[in-house]
């Protein structure tokens, strides 16, 4: 398979990349400019290096599916809300709309739990179908390109398939960002502030998330015009404490583990468990 790949420099995606190359995968993946490639010198990736907005059908030609990783971060602070919409919505349609003059009619995107905003709340497990309830720019940003993306899907006659993301976790991950704030804090022997961890997750390893979207490329069951968002987690969700706790002794942590040391967010949404 031919595929072309955003976000190919993010975490998911150099997972994605090294599966891809054990398959014997042909990629192009696209690299914004700034962004180092993890891979090792000599892997057979072709990069793209361009703003994603810069994208032509020139540098998807030849392809048979896209992958679209890529997005502007829920974790960059005191972004407007139109930096989300611009390259979490407008780019990524305006991806696909080259996509499909190439000639590609399968399309897989990561969507996020978030999407489901305040209506997480509500549900023992969420289902997939529910309304959303975005509630910041990123979840907006996120929500309003699903709706794009099932608008466009019966329009262009694609196969697409969104998978929703709930806690992913793993090597490679962002410095600041939980699970690598407190594996790092365990290995240095130092102690880790956190909340009082009630926020119940599906902490989900990043290796399942990769084996998912390879499956999904090579479904053949998929009809041309068939829209398809699904929730994508372990089914093992448990509270951020539990969590910690588990990583904590698992790494052989020397330092405290501060539980409910730090406050909870503003408007954090307490319980995101998906239905799957």
């Amino acid at each position: 398979m031919t595929v072309f790949v955003t976000g190919a420099t993010g975490f998911i995606g150099t997972h994605f990349l090294r599966r891809a190359e054990e398959l014997g995968w042909m990629v192009r993946a696209h690299c914004r400019p700034g962004s180092e490639p993890r891979l090792p010198v000599g892997s057979d990736v072709q990069w793209i290096i361009k703003p994603l907005d810069e994208i032509s059908p020139a540098d998807i030609e030849g392809c048979e599916a896209l992958l679209h990783l890529a997005a502007h971060s829920y974790y960059l602070k005191n972004e407007p809300l139109s930096r989300y919409l611009y390259w979490n919505t407008y780019a990524a349609v305006r991806l696909v709309e080259l996509a499909v003059k190439t000639g590609i009619n399968r399309v897989v995107a990561t969507g996020s739990s978030f999407e489901y905003g305040n209506a997480a709340d509500c549900y023992e497990t969420i289902p997939p179908g529910i309304p959303l309830e975005p509630n910041d720019g990123y979840s907006i940003s996120k929500a309003a390109a699903s709706n794009a993306f099932a608008k466009m899907t019966k329009d262009l006659g694609l196969q697409f398939s969104l998978l929703r993301l709930f806690t992913v976790f793993g090597e490679g991950q962002s410095p600041g960002q939980f699970w690598p704030s407190l594996k790092s804090a365990a290995e240095s022997g130092d102690d880790f502030e956190m909340t009082p961890g009630a926020q119940i997750r599906d902490f989900t390893p990043v290796d399942i998330v990769t084996e998912e979207l390879v499956s999904e490329l090579l479904r053949k069951d998929m009809e041309n015009g068939q829209f398809e968002a699904r929730n994508l987690g372990s089914g093992q969700p448990m509270s951020l404490a539990e969590f910690a706790k588990y990583w904590w002794e698992r790494l052989g942590a020397s330092g405290e583990l501060k539980i409910g040391a730090l406050p909870y967010r503003e408007g954090e949404v307490m319980r995101y468990v998906p239905e799957l």
